[in-house]
């Protein structure tokens, strides 16, 4: 991503802020989230308002604005869900003082090894091209839904997170950051295109810019989970927009646990037994197949 042609001011002392910073490098002072004030840069949301206006011109000639003003009503209320294996959940809710880190976080710390596959050796690149500075590596990710479902292959658990631990540090983005930067023909060295993330506030209007085409007239709002989370098996990319919430996320933002299928091994299913068990003394919802 290239910087923004003026950095933003502080508050409290008038000192340029860094890309990358998270308090003031000369007063001290809080200035909010690196990847919110990115998304509320002036070139950001100009881009997308332009997007917008296409998507609502486009879907006025097929008469199927209403529609998609509709649609653009249940995205604002979507959630964010993160994926996770019972493994990973299991850890989360045995202690208060485990928390949904960050892949890069993880890796730093020797928690975990990348794996050898497709991602993980690039995603250091991509993911800085989207949030650079070492912005990313500060990044848990996940996904906006409508049904509480996430996006499976990341996970048979589907973690939903309360809307008032996260909304203050959360942005959205167009889709997988690989598969944008493929699309988009992305490199480091040059300028990253605008107008494809947005404030937790503006997410509704991301939405409607990037899924108009899916929006037919007389269309059923049953369908609008489905579109704003694309589940088909035999697609090998699942399309989502993608969240990007700043920081770890506690064992208490859990709102509800959405199971894609009941685990079938039967060390599996006593696991899940316990865990189902803590999640409802912990006041989640769940929801099972």
């Amino acid at each position: 991503m290239a910087a923004p042609s003026a950095l933003p001011n502080c508050e409290n002392c008038a000192e340029e802020i860094p890309y990358a910073a998270k308090n003031c490098v000369l007063c001290g002072e809080d200035v909010g989230y690196p990847n919110v004030r990115a998304a509320e840069s002036a070139d950001e949301v100009s881009a997308l308002r332009e997007r917008l206006r296409a998507a609502l011109i486009s879907t006025e000639a097929r008469g199927c604005r209403a529609e998609l003003e509709q649609f653009g009503t249940a995205a604002s209320g979507s959630a964010v869900v993160v994926s996770r294996n019972l493994a990973v959940l299991a850890a989360l809710v045995e202690s208060s003082n485990t928390l949904i880190s960050t892949y890069h976080k993880l890796v730093g710390a020797e928690a975990r090894l990348p794996e050898q596959n497709e991602f993980d050796p690039y995603r250091a690149i991509v993911e800085g091209m989207v949030h650079p500075h070492g912005v990313h590596e500060n990044i848990t990710f996940g996904a906006i839904t409508l049904d509480g479902r996430g996006v499976v292959k990341y996970g048979a658990f589907s973690i939903n997170l309360k809307q008032d631990m996260i909304s203050n540090r959360t942005t959205v983005f167009e889709e997988n950051p690989f598969s944008f930067c493929d699309r988009h023909a992305c490199r480091p060295n040059k300028p990253f295109p605008p107008g494809y993330r947005a404030s937790w506030q503006r997410r509704a209007e991301l939405a409607m810019a990037k899924l108009h085409p899916k929006i037919q007239p007389g269309i059923s709002p049953a369908e609008f989970p489905s579109i704003l989370l694309e589940v088909d098996p035999d697609k090998i990319e699942t399309d989502f927009i993608e969240a990007h919430v700043y920081g770890p996320v506690h064992p208490k933002a859990i709102a509800r646990v959405v199971l894609a299928a009941q685990p079938k091994a039967t060390a599996d299913r006593l696991i899940w037994k316990r865990v189902r068990q803590k999640l409802v003394d912990m006041g989640v919802e769940i929801e099972e197949p």
